[in-house]
């Protein structure tokens, strides 16, 4: 049995101890890492923009969280390599 972590700031509530299995265990242990790894971030739009965002995500079939952070990853990714892409055309004189 897994003696319950103390909460902290901006975490999830202590509700005490919890008798789980050691693959119980280990999936929690697993998905308390990765949920400190995650950075939140909160942005605020005009509903007209959000409305269109809405519509794209129920168009790819995913929540419109999922598909703002794909799209954001997938622009981000797309602006480095032109970036790069200026940069070695720069230096090789093209």
């Amino acid at each position: 049995m897994k003696q319950g972590r103390e909460r902290q700031p901006g975490g999830p509530r202590h509700i005490g101890e919890y008798p789980m299995t050691e693959a119980q265990s280990e999936r929690a242990e697993a998905a308390i890492a990765l949920a400190q790894e995650e950075a939140r971030v909160n942005l605020r739009w005009n509903s007209a923009a959000l409305a269109v965002v809405k519509e794209a995500a129920d168009l790819m079939g995913v929540p419109y969280q999922t598909y703002l952070k794909m799209a954001t990853y997938r622009q981000a990714v797309a602006d480095l390599n032109a970036a790069k892409e200026v940069g070695r055309s720069a230096s090789s004189g093209r």
